[in-house]
């Protein structure tokens, strides 16, 4: 849909993360992570409604944000303008990403049951190796089924 534009979108979204990460590591560092992840989901839940307008708990308005800070182009990133389609702001996600990295330390600490760390999946070793190519024509693929899919459909049900 070459006409709909992408002003941030999931690539960006993951790019700034790990700015913003590599920024911030060492302040996140501090908090171990059950009560990092737990933070991470307080903010997440705080920072949902930014693209509704608001700050506070899903279906609970704590701060109203002004109207007029969807009509700026500078504030798409954070989520609180519109952003086009494949829409990724930085809030509330970001702290999705967060509690990932909190997520990641007991793996990296080898914590973890001992089924996490024993076998080696050659389909996802494989795959891993082409995601690029997976990454770029899932779209074209996926998009192509649907239009067949849906023109068929079409010619034996008679509608358009």
């Amino acid at each position: 849909m070459p006409e709909q534009p992408i002003y941030f979108g999931i690539l960006h979204f993951l790019g700034t993360a790990m700015i913003l990460f590599a920024l911030l590591h060492r302040v996140l560092d501090r908090a171990t992570p059950v009560p990092g992840m737990l933070l991470c989901l307080l903010f997440y839940l705080f920072t949902f409604g930014a693209q509704s307008g608001y700050l506070g708990l899903p279906g609970l308005p704590l701060i109203q944000l002004p109207d007029s800070w969807a009509t700026h182009f500078w504030l798409i990133p954070l989520g609180f303008a519109a952003g086009g389609v494949d829409y990724f702001p930085l809030l509330p996600w970001l702290f999705v990403f967060f509690a990932g990295s909190y997520l990641g330390i007991p793996f990296v600490r080898r914590e973890m049951p001992g089924f996490f760390y024993r076998s080696h999946s050659r389909f996802l070793g494989r795959a891993g190796r082409y995601t690029i190519y997976i990454y770029l024509l899932h779209q074209p693929v996926l998009f192509g089924l649907l239009w067949g899919f849906f023109h068929l459909y079409g010619a034996l049900t008679g509608s358009p």
